[in-house]
This record gives structure tokens, sequence and C-alpha cells, in this order.
């Protein structure tokens, strides 16, 4: 009889195919449930009764289930089904899929766990074999820095003169609400980019540091709404073409003195690349000692003590709980897998 998943997903429809590709190359079978308003009011009782009556090994979940999905959750710790919850990945970011036992971001398994993990030989080897990938990262990050000049320099304002300044990566907002992420995993003046902003252009001031703001290709345009340059900030205009926004956050990063956010991965990036990071709302991160994790934007721009190998492993360990899309529909989700499951198969 083939073991059976159960898949929930919702405005991803590139991972919920190549997961259920991925699982019958495997020879799973799979029922799918669309989370949210693309599955009706029922989606929740139809995601529970299948757990019941299928008994699937597995229940995945593109984000952690909060709110009315908490008896999903519920129903796979009852029945036995192991649950997967997944989420855009390190690197390449869009074009990956992490996996986690638990949840993403703070609600990871991976929250305070660095030790432990490396106490196990297998996952540190785990961890070994990925530790390549971190330094190839570094070089990507060097290779886009190089190449952003050549967009920077024919903005309005041209490039940012300052060096050694705090650089400032600003999230996602969708239709003018602050990412999910964001409204579950920080304070509630954390959560719009606006407000972020302002509150960072104002600190900087104080301690008469200079900020770099870097807006992202998916949140609220900010340009006209705050002044491009000032005395202690430079707002980089917001870039719609992804190479683009790529080479000029790598720039950022490469010339910062440290990488100020809320939660976005960008701190991988800067942890891969030798930075420091200090983040002010919670994460895979949290609790690890990898980078400094601040409650008021005061204690953000101070620059922190860098994490240095100890940063770059748990980045590594991100990694091999990874899956590039490609390698998901061809079945490779069985790595990711066996790493957070290890007596899975």
């Amino acid at each position: 009889m083939k073991k059976n998943a159960l898949i929930m997903s919702w405005g991803v429809p590139a991972v919920l195919r190549n997961t259920q590709r991925g699982l019958k190359a495997i020879g799973w079978d799979s029922h799918i449930v669309m989370r949210g308003a693309a599955g009706g009011q029922s989606w929740v009782r139809d995601a529970v009764q299948y757990i019941k009556d299928a008994r699937p090994a597995f229940v995945f979940s593109w984000q952690r289930l909060y709110g009315e999905a908490r008896p999903i959750w519920r129903a796979a710790r009852d029945y036995g089904a192991r649950l997967v919850i997944m989420d855009f990945g390190l690197w390449p970011h869009y074009w990956t899929a992490m996996f986690d036992p638990r949840g993403e971001n703070r609600e990871s398994a991976l929250v305070g766990a660095l030790d432990d993990i490396e106490a196990d030989p297998a996952q540190r080897q785990y961890i070994d074999e990925q530790r390549p990938v971190v330094d190839e990262i570094a070089r990507a990050i060097e290779r886009s820095a190089a190449e952003a000049p050549r967009v920077l320099g024919k903005l309005k304002g041209g490039m940012p003169k300052e060096r050694n300044f705090v650089f400032l990566a600003l999230q996602r907002c969708a239709r003018g609400r602050p990412d999910k992420v964001l409204e579950l995993d920080a304070v509630p003046a954390r959560r719009h980019p606006l407000d972020i902003a302002k509150a960072v252009i104002a600190e900087a001031e104080k301690q008469n540091t200079f900020v770099v703001l870097k807006q992202h290709f998916q949140g609220i345009n900010l340009d006209g709404v705050l002044p491009q340059r000032g005395p202690y900030h430079h707002l980089i205009p917001m870039f719609q073409d992804r190479q683009e926004n790529g080479w000029v956050c790598g720039w950022c990063i490469r010339h910062c003195s440290h990488l100020v956010t809320v939660n976005s991965t960008t701190w991988s990036q800067a942890l891969a690349l030798g930075k420091p990071a200090a983040c002010m709302g919670r994460g895979w991160f949290s609790h690890n000692n990898i980078v400094k994790e601040c409650r008021l934007v005061r204690e953000a721009l101070p620059t922190p003590e860098p994490a240095g190998e100890r940063g770059k492993r748990f980045v590594a360990l991100m990694i091999s709980r990874q899956c590039h899309q490609s390698g998901l529909r061809r079945g490779a989700l069985r790595k990711p897998l066996h790493r957070i499951y290890p007596d899975a198969f």
C-alpha cells in the first residue's frame, strides 16, 4: 500500500505542484486542500477529516498553522501524521523551499537549537556538507556588489557616498498590509515599513549615524513619501527588476557596517559575508546567539559583534533543510525530510 500525504498551500501554486510531483516521484500518493479563501469556508474541516480517514504519513503546510488552522495541527498529532511546515528557503530565496517539523521563523524547531543540533554527529555532518555553499553565497554577494554601481549610478541622487553605514533592509508589504510574518513575529511598532523607516531615521540623527534604507521590491513604495536623502539617511528607490534588486542588496550588505531588519532573510546573507546583523523581530535565528536581537530601535544601530563561523554554520544548517524547486519536483524532498525526521524512511 502506498504512503500518502496531505498538502495544504495558498498563493504559491509552483510549490504546490512541485511538492505533489516530488511525492509521486518517490512513490507516494497525495491529496490537496487549499488554505484560506481559496479553499472555501470548510477547508479546515476538510483537512481534519482527511487526516482522520486517510491517516497520511505526512501533513505538508505552506507556512505555519495558526488561528483557525490549529485543529489541523492537533489532528496531525492525534492521528500520528508528521507535520512538515514549508516556507521559502534562504538561497536562492524564491526558488527554494525550507522544511521544518514545527513551523517557520519564530515557530521553527531551529529556534534556540543550534548547540544541540551541532552535538548530533549526523546533523553536524549535514552542516559540514553545506558549509562550502555559504562561501558560494558570499562570493555571489560580492559579484552582485560589483554589478550594482552601474544601476545605482543612474539613479536620481546617485549612489550613497558614505561607507560603513547602517543598512536597513525593509520587508514586503502586500496590498498595503505588512507581510504575515511581521504581524506574527514583530511588535506592532515594527510591522509597517514606513513606521520602521521613520523610527530608524529619527534614531540615526540622535546617534549621529548614517543609514541606507532599501525597499523590498514587493513592498510599499516610499519614494516621494520620505525624502530620498537627508543628513542621516539615503533612501534607495524601489527596484521592480529582481536581478537589479539583488545587485543593490548585495552592494548594501557588502559596504555596510552591519545590517538591521525585522526578520528578513537578508540577515542570512549578512552572516554569510561575515557581517553583523541586528534583528528587531523574531525568526529562525532567535536564541541562537548569531544576531543581535533587539526590542528597541536604539539598540539596533550600534554595530554588534559579528557572529563569525557560528553564524555561517547556522546558515549551512538551514541550507541543509531546504530543497530547490527543480529538485523538489524530481523527488529530492526525501533528503530534507530525512534531516528533520531521521526515522521517516
